[in-house]
């Protein structure tokens, strides 16, 4: 896992895309190991392809 997840869907006929980064419990740096929830903060961002 790099870190880095991304989903795309259409929503009201707009497509849009989801990533999903995995970040330390500061927030400062990409999580040692993403599958751990007591060392990980997950965050989401929605977006559309043109501001990718």
């Amino acid at each position: 896992m790099d870190g880095r997840d991304l989903a795309s869907m259409d929503v009201d006929g707009i497509k849009v895309l989801m990533k999903v980064d995995y970040y330390d419990t500061e927030l400062a740096f990409g999580s040692e190991d993403p599958a751990n929830p007591a060392m990980t903060r997950r965050v989401i961002t929605l977006m559309r392809p043109a501001d990718y």
